[in-house]
């Protein structure tokens, strides 16, 4: 029950995300060319330099598996969809929230059978 919650909440972020960065690219344009296109850029964050790196090197399956380990997946989400097409992330989250659910199932039973009675 928890996991379906779970990958609903997900989805949400995606879908959100994806809208909102559109939204925002749009009005950023559409503030260049009022302005003759003399928009200045502004410099990416350490944060987002590493991810774009890391994305990089793994693509979104990797990405979408092994950020769990380093940021929350709502996080993960939401950075991805600022670069690559919705369905690959809601996808690839998808399987990331199934792997990380019977892994920590997986441990959780381990350490439980384990201890003695």
């Amino acid at each position: 029950m928890r996991t379906r919650v779970f990958g609903a909440e997900t989805g949400l972020v995606v879908l959100v995300s994806s809208r909102a960065r559109a939204a925002a690219v749009n009005r950023r344009s559409r503030r260049a060319g009022a302005a003759g296109g003399t928009a200045l850029a502004e410099p990416e964050s350490k944060r987002r330099q590493r991810f774009r790196r890391w994305l990089a090197r793994f693509g979104v399956p990797g990405a979408s598996i092994l950020g769990p380990s380093a940021i929350p997946t709502r996080l993960t989400s939401a950075m991805l969809v600022a670069g690559t097409p919705r369905g690959r992330v809601l996808l690839w989250q998808a399987v990331a929230v199934v792997l990380w659910t019977a892994a920590t199932t997986l441990l959780v039973w381990g350490v439980l059978t384990a201890l003695p009675a």
